[in-house]
């Protein structure tokens, strides 16, 4: 068993490795753009020599700072209150974008938006002839939870971004425990994770985008670290703790399930450590109990919502439907969603499942036929998915973010004449792209770990 852990190990290591060098030689080569129109539209070039230089520049200089600050040996008290001022910074540069972007919800956001409005006020019976729903019932959980808040606080998009502002900043205190509990066994550096998470622009600038991921995203960090105590220190009652945690993140946003999934792998990498037998079953029942936690509740809400609702359950979105897409040519771009292939289910259910896996049938045969044509076809997409180290927070603040109607109602028109008056990103948004490149990648090797 011994030699079977330290060969999945191994494996794992390599993997991580490969992607590693993979997507930063992708960013040294290519930079993705997101067009400034009202639909995303990506363009992947080829990096200029000016720009790599400017990103090198400064990716030395946050390395400087913060060896710099792990060699002064702050004391304890200190660290504390440095990292209390930043959370204010944190949270009033947040605040003051909410106020100054004064965000209107679109596209999907507008849909949960709307659908929390009218189950707040009861008013189910003008849910059930939506047909968005029905394709995507893993938004009713969602909207549900929002519809909570709205009981509470009011309707209110603002309320919500609010909310994420929170969120963000239990985020940031998430990966900064996640790295103390690191370097209980491994040798860390917690200034890194700091200052990173001071210049990942991006997270702030999202502040105003309530579509779950951004509040999801803490309980999916602490669920991380009440893991990991559980594995490391033995604390079994952490690990009740992180299923429930993200059982919470899994209703909030079901991309989700990708941390779920995480952490089971990583359950049974420490179900393969030497241990007696009684030791690894009761691993093995925690396990168990960990993915049923997990999954359970949000599946359970999403049955009792579509059956309240009149839904027909075999109307939904299929996966085969979102896996042709991630493998054909768009007006997007390569792997990006698909308008033409979306659409085709609401005409035809069972036929439209059957076209997605003979369409999926197809590319394969094409990509078998065609090599070259496949990897530039990955290549592409992937970088076009790496490359964009802003995440689309520049596109969507110049496209997305509109001057507030004078009436407080929200104005669910968005493209009358009266809403859509787009304003400038603030230049220093646009300064900070580079420092994104060059950490984005980073942080998110942070937030795996």
């Amino acid at each position: 068993m011994e030699i079977l852990e330290k060969l999945i190990k191994n494996i794992i290591i390599i993997i991580a490795i490969a992607i590693l060098v993979l997507l930063f030689s992708f960013n040294i080569m290519y930079v993705t753009y997101i067009s400034d129109d009202l639909q995303e539209i990506v363009t992947v070039t080829m990096n200029t020599i000016g720009k790599l230089g400017i990103t090198i520049i400064i990716g030395i200089g946050i390395t400087l700072l913060w060896r710099k600050l792990e060699k002064l040996k702050l004391k304890q008290t200190t660290q504390i209150i440095l990292f209390a001022v930043f959370m204010m910074v944190y949270l009033i540069a947040q605040g003051w974008w909410i106020r100054t972007r004064q965000a209107t919800p679109v596209a999907d956001q507008l849909d949960i938006y709307e659908a929390a409005v009218d189950m707040s006020e009861g008013n189910w019976d003008k849910l059930k002839p939506l047909l968005y729903f029905e394709l995507y019932p893993q938004q009713l959980t969602l909207a549900f939870v929002y519809s909570f808040v709205f009981r509470i606080l009011g309707a209110s998009a603002e309320i919500l971004q609010c909310i994420n502002l929170i969120a963000n900043l239990f985020s940031v205190l998430g990966l900064v425990l996640l790295t103390k509990q690191l370097s209980k066994q491994y040798q860390v550096n917690l200034a890194k994770t700091v200052i990173l998470s001071m210049t990942f622009i991006s997270l702030p600038m999202l502040v105003t985008f309530i579509y779950g991921d951004f509040v999801s995203m803490p309980f999916c960090m602490f669920a991380l670290y009440h893991m990991m105590k559980y594995t490391m220190e033995n604390k079994k009652r952490n690990a009740i703790f992180s299923a429930i945690l993200m059982a919470i993140a899994y209703i909030l946003r079901m991309n989700s399930l990708i941390y779920i999934v995480a952490l089971g792998c990583y359950l049974i990498l420490d179900l393969l450590k030497q241990a007696t037998r009684k030791e690894r079953l009761y691993k093995i029942i925690m396990l168990v109990l960990f993915v049923i936690i997990s999954v359970l509740p949000n599946q359970m809400m999403k049955g009792a919502l579509q059956t309240k609702l009149e839904q027909n359950k075999k109307a939904t979105f299929p996966t085969t439907g979102f896996i042709y897409m991630g493998m054909s040519e768009g007006e997007r771009g390569c792997g990006w969603f698909n308008d033409e292939i979306a659409y085709f289910n609401r005409k035809d259910i069972p036929l439209s499942k059957q076209e997605y896996k003979k369409g999926i049938k197809e590319r394969l045969q094409y990509f078998a036929k065609n090599p070259m044509e496949a990897i530039q076809f990955y290549t592409i997409k992937t970088a076009s998915m790496w490359t964009e180290n802003t995440y689309s927070a520049i596109w969507y603040n110049q496209n997305f973010n509109f001057s507030k109607p004078e009436e407080e109602k929200l104005e669910t028109q968005w493209l009358d004449e009266e809403v859509v008056r787009f304003k400038r990103v603030n230049d220093c948004v646009s300064k900070s792209i580079s420092i994104t490149n060059c950490i984005g990648n980073d942080f998110d090797t942070v937030k795996v770990s």
